[in-house]
């Protein structure tokens, strides 16, 4: 019989704190296509995992509470960011971005 010991249930807590968070926050985004938000939710939750603990190891704290609260606000927090990232990429010109990179930034009528 394998021990339990408190990372395997800190690591259970991370698990479902990002995705509590990022679930939660999927209401903040009530424009975007399905596709958009399992792509938002994915990254809000990936961030979840990765930064809320180093944001919780970074400020010293040792209650589980309040680790799995941390976390759960970075979901909810990277969600809505990520979201906010993909508007922005669906805003961007990129017909001119494009035309302006392959042209070296020459227009008509220029010969320089």
């Amino acid at each position: 019989m394998p021990i339990k010991t408190d990372m395997d249930q800190f690591s259970l807590q991370v698990v479902v704190s990002a995705a509590a968070g990022a679930l939660v926050s999927l209401r903040a985004i009530p424009g975007s296509t399905l596709a958009e938000k399992i792509v938002a939710l994915f990254l809000g939750f990936i961030i979840a995992v990765f930064l809320g603990p180093a944001l919780v190891e970074w400020a010293g704290y040792t209650a589980s509470k309040t680790a799995a609260g941390i976390v759960f606000i970075t979901g909810a927090a990277g969600l809505v960011a990520v979201s906010a990232f993909l508007d922005g990429l669906k805003q961007v010109p990129w017909k001119d971005v494009i035309t302006n990179a392959l042209t070296f930034g020459k227009r008509k009528g220029q010969d320089k």
